[in-house]
């Protein structure tokens, strides 16, 4: 199976080798861009938190197909509209309890925007 969501614990590495998330990490844990170009954190009124990022241009999947918004929301669609945002071995740290809503928005389609229903320090992790 090569959805990426339902790894086991000792095949999480390997997931690193095959598919590049919003984020990355430098040397010393310092969160980078990767997918995401830029981002904006922003408290909201009920107490979470809206991150906004700026995905990455010109960026194209191994078929040829581009990267943009619609292809964010789609792997996010599958994990936190489906059984995968309830297993405690999923690798997002809990994250998926805490997204109230996601998405798409920009002329470009190339920003997205997620927003937690709390502020949770490990989100970009």
């Amino acid at each position: 199976n090569m959805d990426p969501h339902t790894y086991n614990p000792n095949e999480f590495f390997a997931n690193n080798w095959l598919y590049e998330g919003l984020v990355s990490y430098g040397p010393d844990g310092t969160i980078l861009p990767a997918l995401a170009e830029s981002w904006t954190i922003t408290d909201t009124a009920s107490g979470g938190q809206q991150y906004s990022f700026k995905l990455r241009p010109s960026v194209k999947f191994h078929d040829g197909a581009e990267w943009n918004c619609q292809a964010a929301k789609m792997n996010l669609d599958h994990v936190l509209a489906g059984a995968l945002i309830e297993p405690v071995w999923h690798g997002w740290y809990g994250v998926p309890k805490y997204i109230k809503d996601w998405k798409c928005a920009g002329d470009d389609d190339m920003e997205l925007i997620m927003t937690t229903s709390t502020k949770f320090y490990p989100f970009l992790q």
